[in-house]
């Protein structure tokens, strides 16, 4: 869990590269699948050279505006934000504590970003549904990754795949944890059901589960299925 500030503060997702530009390569590509979030900041930059602005102005233009995501915006903290939360931390299991302020410049897009649970529901079920994307950048996003020796990844274009009992693809999704919060959202295509939710609190320093996770991923689904039968 990071809790102290970033060091330096990038005005651009592109002068954050720095960050990493210089880093060995862990694999050349296709040789072996490692997590890692500077994919889709190099992606960001990509983005806004081909959009031929900022970052944020093609988030807004592409994704935000069109879908009419209200809420979708970069954590700026130059930027006045309406109904921006507050976060907090559970520290040792008990002290309820305002989390530390974090600046974010160096994450965007692979984090960093402000949206609630209901635009990220939309967003979601835009990405599967309907014509926001092209079956082709569907299947793209959708499609695990095979490394050079044959093994197939969990991951496919950035979403996590959740197997099925039939083989088949149970969920598609991803979650994580920053400074005072959690989030997580999931798409069930069998059931065209969206899953997604987001907690203004965090545990640090202690051993106990957060009840978030287990609440969004497990029961609400089965809450769901069960309604459905009955």
């Amino acid at each position: 869990i990071a809790v102290s500030s970033a060091s330096n503060a990038f005005n651009s997702p592109a002068a954050a590269l720095e960050l990493f530009a210089a880093d060995p390569l862990v694999a050349e590509p296709g040789e072996a699948f490692h997590y890692s979030s500077h994919g889709y900041n190099l992606l960001g930059v990509v983005v806004a050279r081909a959009f031929g602005g900022a970052y944020q102005t093609a988030l807004h233009e592409l994704v935000a505006a069109p879908l009419g995501l209200d809420s979708l915006a970069i954590d700026d903290v130059a930027t006045a934000i309406p109904c921006r939360a507050s976060f907090s931390t559970l520290a040792v299991g008990r002290l309820l504590l305002p989390t530390p302020w974090r600046d974010n410049s160096d994450l965007y897009p692979s984090g960093g970003l402000l949206v609630t649970a209901v635009d990220l529901a939309v967003f979601v079920d835009a990405v599967f549904n309907g014509e926001f994307l092209t079956a082709e950048a569907r299947e793209l996003l959708t499609r695990p990754v095979v490394t050079a020796d044959g093994k197939q990844s969990d991951y496919a274009f950035g979403v996590q795949l959740g197997p099925g009992e039939d083989g088949q693809v149970a969920w598609y999704g991803h979650g994580g944890e920053t400074n005072g919060a959690y989030a997580s959202v999931r798409y069930y295509p069998s059931l065209r059901m969206t899953v997604a939710a987001m907690s203004a609190y965090n545990y640090w320093l202690t051993s106990r589960r957060a009840a978030f996770f287990p609440g969004v991923r497990e029961k609400l689904p089965a809450l769901f299925e069960s309604s459905m039968d009955n």
